[in-house]
């Protein structure tokens, strides 16, 4: 099967993601075989299935220029190759050409009416460009023609999930599980499903099991390592987060919360570390700046401390700490 799996959940739901999450024939291609792509391509030059395999080796690496050099090679020595076809629409769909990927998926399954992932992909397509009743549709009727088909569950999951319907979004989630166990996409979604549910059990079982089948999905070890600082267990929280972040450094929320972890066990140097240079990444981010301003005030810094409190407070704040933190800048310019 080939499939772009794509999880875009709108702000609010929990975080906004926008993950290009895509599978191929069970096949996925690492940077190390890149190298074993090229030589094969020298050797048989001529042959569509091999660009195609390097173009979906560089599509995985989100190489998308390389990508999409071998993918229209590919289609040029066999303009209806289904897979390159498919892929080629990933590119663009990756790219935000929305309706460059429907032309040509549309393409695909014309010409193969029975290649699913083809319209599954112009189901995706459609949810990006916001039109999910759309979209929706697209998915239900490729379960009425195979009623297994896991990534049409997925991508109903993903729907529902945005639009705030837990309990549809369980319900496909679990039927993508049952026919696809090794779906950690869909095992991830599921978790967060169960953290909106405040079931922080089946959350972690959840959670650690699509990093069990997906070691390198860093969303899934950042969300982990949240759900342990929620619980106070933040030695396991630690290292779940400097493991995802090396993978996703521009995640300011991730960094912001391993400086909290840090500074909940007195490691204050680390958390200085963490969050000196969070502000000056991401100089707008208010709750990194309260946090700034917290540590400083325990180190004794009363002057940082109270630009950095009133900073946060002027980027804005919840309603609810409001109050608590003008108190607090009061008092300490007294």
């Amino acid at each position: 099967m080939t499939n772009c799996r794509f999880l875009s959940l709108a702000p609010g739901v929990f975080f906004l993601i926008v993950s290009l999450l895509f599978s191929q024939d069970r096949l996925h291609f690492w940077k190390d075989e890149l190298s074993l792509w090229k030589d094969t391509v020298l050797k048989s030059p001529g042959k569509s299935r091999v660009h195609n395999n390097y173009g979906k080796a560089f599509l995985d690496l989100k190489m998308l220029p390389e990508a999409e050099l071998e993918l229209r090679e590919s289609l040029r020595i066999e303009p209806d190759q289904q897979h390159a076809l498919n892929n080629l629409a990933c590119v663009f769909i990756i790219n935000g050409k929305y309706k460059e990927g429907i032309d040509i998926l549309s393409k695909a399954f014309k010409v193969y009416p029975s290649y699913l992932n083809a319209r599954n992909n112009v189901g995706v397509a459609l949810q990006l460009l916001g039109r999910f009743d759309e979209a929706i549709a697209v998915h239900k009727d490729i379960l009425k023609l195979n009623s297994r088909y896991a990534p049409a569950y997925f991508s109903l999951g993903v729907i529902f999930m945005g639009m705030g319907k837990l309990k549809d979004a369980k319900e496909v989630l679990a039927q993508a599980i049952l026919y696809d166990p090794g779906h950690a996409e869909a095992h991830f979604l599921m978790a967060k499903v169960f953290i909106r549910e405040k079931d922080l059990v089946n959350a972690e079982r959840e959670l650690k099991t699509s990093l069990w089948l997906k070691p390198q999905m860093a969303e899934a070890r950042m969300e982990l390592a949240n759900l342990y600082l929620y619980r106070g267990e933040e030695d396991r929280a630690i290292p779940e987060f400097e493991k995802a972040l090396k993978s996703l450094p521009r995640h300011f929320e991730g960094r912001n919360n391993l400086g909290v972890a840090y500074m909940r066990k007195g490691q204050l140097d680390g958390a200085r570390e963490i969050l000196e240079g969070l502000v000056r990444d991401a100089p707008n981010y208010s709750s990194a700046h309260r946090n700034l301003g917290a540590l400083y005030l325990r180190l004794g810094f009363k002057e940082k401390a109270l630009y950095h409190l009133r900073k946060g407070l002027a980027l804005g704040t919840k309603e609810e700490g409001k109050s608590v933190l003008k108190e607090t800048i009061q008092q300490l310019s007294r």
